[in-house]
């Protein structure tokens, strides 16, 4: 008797075992003769001090579920998502039990006293099958390049994202050199695409080599300098097209009407947002969290963070994947319109990064800054779970989560919904932290220091934005420059070289243990970009720059150059000198001859 009273409270649905059962609860006493077990229940359903509360009606048909093997690892404690009806007994589902409606009477929940929000001190009845909301729709953690693309060349892949944006790049800077130059008189040698990718090349090795803060006097010196950057093109061309680079028409912007804040780049930021999530489907989990770039110059929207290394710089918002950290949506941060103060700042770009992946069931990991309850109402309607920290003073927490003082270090107190869990954890004494989570709903801890798993999933991937700021920072190609747009460009550069790096590695996966193949992956991909223009230079090239003896590898001796004189042939002064007859010698005069026919 008490065995059965007990699995009344704690299964939603009792089958009976046979027709013949259904029958005598129908009908009443039967034809045939019933057993004592029969005539015991029926008397226990006839008593009414022994009657319990009616279990809520089966919905009338289950939805369809998808199997993946993160969901089977994430429910593998549960123990429930692979039995079958005959196997699942009550040892296995949890020991909390149904929660009434007549609870609410008896204290069974925390109830705010801010906005009167409440919560269950007791957790729902677990379903064997994984919840819908967290079964992922549609394929995770894939690369989506063209089709029959087998090439294995870096360069290939960091064009993918700077194809389309070069072609403009040279179109503005050649359009703003002609304009500055014009009133000058002097004349602006045209730059094409290929020119333009050697040059976005040298700010790829800039940082691999670590040169950002070297003056380029020192990059281009014939002592201390880097052979390939003069082999590209001379200082002076490089400085021109870094002093002349642009991203828009900046006649027309000043003449168009709306203001917009970041229109100096916001064409070609876009174009480049655009193609991010179109090579790369991310993981279950995703990430979102802001990213300061480093900048101390003048900009109407430039920020400050103590937190942040950098201090002063440009904030922008970033939806990552939480494993990788591959950079899937950007937001740029453009301070308050006006005197009008923004409302829901975080709520709203959590929602505007999230759009492009509605439906999916997805989780998205967040900190204090975005989470809220009407924040995870909203994602709920969408198709996406949240899982975040949550800042003291909000309005939907009860006190007995605020109240650390009196509590026992590592101690936790659970509250849940239809929807949603809350929980508060003592991590030392006096001091507390909160989570909200759509994607949990149990209060399961783990761990000697009894962690709840809502903190052990949220640590897990809370880390996406951070990774990618932390690994473009090994290598950024940024130098020093006083215009805040072609800081947004420099860390587009850096974006764009991890973005293409995860690609490579999903596609072709290396086994080597080597440390550094991100390093490895961005100089073939530099020199991919600058071997082009080098071999197409009418001057000199590498080998001229740094020639070798023939069979021994060593450095050939510079050419002979005497004093400033005239050219014993036309009268131009020149430094050339005839190696022969030892003249001074104009170029125009000079037979260069390859190393055969000498």
């Amino acid at each position: 008797m008490n065995r059965f009273r007990d699995i009344s409270h704690a299964i939603q649905h009792v089958e009976l075992e046979s027709e013949e059962e259904m029958e005598v609860e129908q009908y009443g006493e039967g034809e045939g003769e019933t057993s004592d077990d029969d005539a015991e229940e029926d008397s226990y359903e006839e008593g009414s001090e022994n009657e319990f509360p009616p279990c809520p009606p089966e919905p009338e048909q289950e939805p369809e579920y998808l199997n993946y093997d993160w969901l089977n690892e994430y429910y593998q404690d549960n123990q429930l998502n692979s039995l079958s009806d005959e196997e699942c007994s009550v040892d296995l589902l949890p020991e909390s039990p149904v929660v009434f409606a007549e609870d609410e009477a008896n204290g069974e929940f925390f109830t705010s006293k801010k906005d009167g929000t409440k919560w269950k001190k007791t957790a729902c009845v677990v379903s064997r099958k994984p919840p819908s909301h967290n079964v992922i729709r549609g394929p995770v953690d894939k690369v989506r390049t063209p089709e029959g693309n087998l090439q294995q060349d870096p360069v290939y892949y960091l064009m993918l994202y700077l194809n389309d944006i070069i072609p403009m790049l040279t179109f503005y800077t050649n359009m703003e050199a002609e304009r500055v130059l014009e009133s000058t008189g002097r004349e602006w040698k045209q730059i094409d695409d290929l020119e333009m990718g050697a040059f976005i090349g040298l700010l790829y090795l800039n940082g691999i080599l670590g040169l950002n803060n070297r003056p380029t006097k020192t990059i281009w010196g014939r002592v201390y300098g880097v052979n390939i950057f003069r082999a590209t093109m001379s200082r002076t061309r490089f400085k021109n097209i870094l002093r002349f680079l642009r991203f828009d028409n900046c006649t027309a912007r000043k003449t168009s009407k709306p203001k917009d804040k970041l229109a100096p780049i916001r064409e070609v930021w876009e174009i480049f947002d655009c193609l991010l999530a179109k090579y790369y489907i991310p993981g279950e989990n995703l990430t979102i969290d802001e990213q300061l770039v480093d900048y101390r110059g003048k900009c109407p929207f430039k920020q400050h963070m103590p937190s942040k290394p950098g201090k002063y710089g440009l904030k922008i918002f970033w939806l990552n994947d939480a494993s990788t950290g591959y950079p899937l949506k950007s937001l740029p941060y453009l301070g308050k319109n006006a005197d009008q103060r923004a409302k829901n700042v975080g709520a709203n770009t959590v929602l505007q990064l999230a759009e492009i992946y509605f439906g999916t069931n997805r989780n998205i990991t967040v900190d204090n800054f975005f989470t809220s309850l009407d924040l995870a109402k909203c994602l709920k309607e969408n198709g996406l779970t949240i899982c975040g920290t949550v800042r003291m003073n909000k309005t939907f927490i009860p006190e007995e989560f605020l109240d650390c003082k009196s509590r026992e270090v590592y101690s936790s107190i659970f509250g849940f919904s239809k929807d949603f869990t809350i929980v508060s954890y003592t991590p030392k004494k006096r001091k507390c932290v909160i989570l909200l989570s759509s994607m949990h709903h149990n209060g399961r801890v783990s761990g000697p220091k009894q962690i709840p798993d809502i903190i052990l999933h949220y640590n897990s991937t809370k880390a996406g934005t951070d990774r990618m700021d932390q690994m473009i920072g090994n290598y950024s190609c940024r130098r020093s420059n006083r215009r805040w747009p072609m800081r947004y460009f420099m860390n587009l550069l850096d974006v764009a070289g991890l973005a293409a790096f995860i690609v490579h590695q999903k596609k072709f996966p290396s086994q080597s243990r080597n440390t550094d193949k991100r390093r490895v992956f961005l100089q073939a991909a530099a020199e991919g970009m600058i071997w082009p223009h080098i071999n197409r230079r009418n001057s000199r090239s590498a080998a001229e720059i740094w020639p070798t003896e023939e069979g021994t590898g060593k450095r050939k001796a510079k050419p002979e150059r005497g004093r400033r004189g005239y050219c014993h042939i036309c009268g131009i002064r020149t430094m050339s000198v005839c190696s022969k007859c030892k003249k001074n010698t104009c170029v125009k005069h000079i037979i260069k001859l390859c190393n055969k026919c000498k």
